[in-house]
């Protein structure tokens, strides 16, 4: 099958540029945003995680 086809549950760009979803909800979440993802040589169908944070921590 194509690749491009496949339906995947989602897709989030994370790079610095406009169209990523830090740049789209930077300013609604105070710009506080984590990502941890699994290295790309694990083949256990591991999962990554995205925080999002409201309010800063203090």
């Amino acid at each position: 099958p194509n690749p491009a086809l496949i339906e995947v549950p989602g897709l989030v760009g994370l790079s610095g540029g406009p169209l990523p979803l830090v740049s789209q909800v930077g300013s609604s979440i105070d710009k506080k945003f984590a990502y941890c993802l699994p290295p790309y040589s694990n083949k256990n169908n591991s999962m990554g995680q995205l925080k999002f944070e409201l309010t800063s921590k203090q």
